[in-house]
């Protein structure tokens, strides 16, 4: 035997000695009631008023079992002439009796106080009506597996009730409430669960183990001393809820100080949640890290998401403690319909809710990760070529712009950027969005689209203004001996001013006219004054 074991072995019997003798005060005393022998076991009823309440195997004589050192407990005996169900084992009923297996009955309730103690079993299959197990059950045997986990009535582990055995596995019910002291105390477990529904772990129930890291679920309320004492190896201690009630320190022994880190909640840390916090930057004189929790979120509800994880805070940082998600947890999401855009994260340590976020960026208190979305940009299916004007004259420069649509006919919005027009008239002068016409004609413009979508407009040129042109004044050459006068009605126009000749000629008449109604006025005039 190792010195280390050499000397919890000393403190387990000590604590042995003291409790072994309250424990055959309080133990099932025999009844004085009829029994039976089957097979080298001595059975009782657990009441002799009342055989419903079955019968207990409460003795053994090696030497009447011809299987031994196996052992089967009868599921059934008669006692009194009663057929009854045996449903417990009593008080130190096979303690020390050389046993290496031991098969029990279904209809098995409860195994009473250092019932199995002191034997070689190495493995037992405990009954799945179990739903008591007392103390010093089956300390000190060489069990090296043990699976409670089937147990849906038990509530408790006693004291001791699997020390000093070789368990290496452990596995334990949901329903368990209290694991009391020493429960499995000088085992070899390298890690166990502790159950979601565990409210009191009593002292060194898990002392002079292997564990190297231990999860204390939130549901525990209260820690006893040395609990997890004589675990070389334990390095990490994570609390999911607020800190315990504990007197003293629950990860050392008196004779050692071991090295352990507690990480906690950040929400349950000294500044935030007060009395029920973790102080900073020791607990017990162990170190505390804060560790914060990451959950992803998916606002559509289509693209699975990674399962909340947790980040201990062990950056220091001018903003204080800190800590970044590794590369490897956050793959980009792929979304049937929509194109990933980043993250948005809401920090619950940082003011301002959310804000864009990538992985590398510093995170400093829980904190919710959304995935962002963006609509694929939509398939174009036409464009619509539009210009400033269809009419123009000989030279004029035109605008053209370019409109996109989908295969539903909604607009796409301005394409005009990705679409190059072409004339179908050579001479016509394209400078991306412009077109001059310097000849006159039809002129068909074509878009055509970086997609290869196209479409056409038809301009029409018209040339340019041309009218009647003005003439020359006829001049007839002067008449000897004629002086030149004002033009006649033969002269068409005149010479300086450009006046048309019949307008003159009527002016003329119209002045002669007028003189001779003048001059057969005063004729008439003459005569009537003779």
């Amino acid at each position: 035997m190792s010195a280390r074991r050499r000397g919890s072995l000393r403190l387990r019997l000590a604590v042995t000695a003291l409790l072994l003798p309250l424990a055959a005060l309080l133990g099932v005393a025999p009844a004085h009631a009829a029994d039976t022998d089957v097979d080298g076991v001595t059975y009782e009823l657990a009441d002799p008023a009342d055989a419903t309440l079955g019968a207990i195997a409460v003795g053994y004589t090696e030497a009447d079992n011809a299987d031994h050192p196996h052992l089967t407990i009868a599921d059934q005996v008669t006692i009194d002439g009663q057929d009854v169900p045996v449903t417990s084992v009593g008080f130190q009923a096979f303690r020390a009796v050389g046993l290496e297996s031991v098969e029990m009955p279904q209809t098995l309730t409860s195994i009473e106080t250092s019932a199995f103690a002191h034997n070689r079993l190495t493995s037992v299959d405990l009954p799945a009506a179990l739903t008591s197990i007392g103390s010093y059950a089956f300390t000190r045997n060489d069990l090296t597996g043990l699976d409670l986990g089937h147990l849906s009535g038990l509530t408790h582990v006693a004291i001791s009730a699997f020390s000093a055995n070789e368990i290496a596995t452990l596995s334990l019910p949901d329903s368990l409430t209290t694991i009391e002291a020493g429960a499995f105390w000088f085992n070899e477990l390298t890690e166990v669960v502790i159950p979601g529904g565990v409210t009191v772990i009593e002292e060194e129930a898990f002392a002079t183990n292997s564990l190297s890291e231990v999860t204390i679920p939130a549901s525990v309320t209260e820690l006893g001393a040395a609990v997890f004492a004589e675990n070389p190896q334990l390095r990490t201690v994570v609390f999911a809820g607020p800190a315990p009630l504990a007197g003293t320190d629950p990860f050392s022994g008196p004779q050692e100080q071991s090295e352990v880190t507690v990480e906690f909640p950040w929400r349950y840390g000294a500044e935030q949640a007060g009395e029920g916090g973790f102080p900073s930057p020791t607990w017990f004189g162990h170190r505390t890290v804060p560790v914060i929790e990451v959950v992803t979120v998916d606002p559509t509800g289509v693209v699975p998401m990674p399962a909340p994880f947790s980040l201990a805070l062990d950056q220091v940082t001018d903003g204080g403690p800190a800590a970044t998600v590794p590369a490897d947890v956050l793959p980009d999401p792929v979304h049937p319909e929509r194109e990933f855009a980043g993250w948005s994260a809401d920090d619950a340590a940082t003011p301002g809710g959310p804000t864009p976020w990538a992985p590398g960026d510093l995170l400093f208190g829980d904190t919710t990760l959304t995935a962002l979305w963006a609509l694929p940009p939509a398939s174009l299916a036409s464009i619509e070529v539009r210009a400033s004007a269809t009419t123009v004259d000989e030279g004029e420069t035109v605008t053209l712009t370019a409109e996109g649509f989908d295969d539903e006919g909604v607009s796409l919005g301005d394409v005009t950027a990705e679409t190059v027009f072409t004339s179908d008239v050579a001479t016509d002068e394209v400078d991306a969005d412009q077109v001059t016409f310097p000849t006159a004609s039809d002129h068909t413009i074509t878009g055509t689209h970086a997609s290869g979508v196209s479409d056409a407009v038809v301009i029409e040129v018209i040339p340019a203004a041309t009218g009647p042109q003005p003439t020359e004044p006829t001049v007839e050459p002067a008449t000897p001996g004629v002086p030149e006068g004002p033009p006649t009605a033969t002269t068409g126009t005149l010479a300086e001013t450009g006046t048309d000749g019949h307008l003159l000629v009527a002016m003329v008449t119209l002045v002669s006219l007028g003189s001779l109604v003048v001059l057969l006025a005063q004729r008439g005039m003459r005569r009537s004054l003779r």
